[in-house]
């Protein structure tokens, strides 16, 4: 009769498995970041007006309020807009805007009260701007 013991002070070899190569991962740019925005309803009511009549003209350059949010915080970044518009009081909505990682860290970078406010004048510069046709 034979007896498998195993030694108490040496472990029991392991199996070399093959290695498997890691899956390649998403490059740290190429991901979005979901951001909630609280937005005034009026503002949302014009962008979305605006957005139809360019719509209804053919031009399709932006697509939807999200869009508009986007390029309006690229804008205030690269300084081709300034935040001359005055914020209206009113009631606000919560929106969910996707950002590339370049934007979220300028947005990361501005001030925590003013975050909302500087993105409703910026959003409201860049429709009164040339950018915005």
């Amino acid at each position: 009769m034979k007896l498998n013991a195993v030694r108490k002070n040496k472990p029991a070899p392991k199996k070399e498995s093959p290695k498997k190569e890691a899956a390649p991962t998403p490059k740290s740019k190429d991901k979005k970041i979901h951001v909630p925005l609280r937005i005034k309803d009026d503002l949302c009511l014009e962008v979305k007006e605006r957005l139809s009549s360019m719509k209804a003209s053919g031009d399709f350059t932006y697509l939807s309020l999200s869009d508009v949010v986007r390029e309006s915080l690229r804008a205030f970044k690269n300084k081709e807009i300034d935040l001359r518009e005055q914020v209206v009081k009113g009631e606000s909505s919560s929106r969910s805007i996707y950002f590339d990682r370049d934007l979220y860290d300028f947005y990361q970078t501005l001030p925590n009260g003013g975050k909302t406010e500087i993105i409703e004048r910026s959003i409201r510069g860049f429709l009164k701007s040339p950018l915005f046709s």
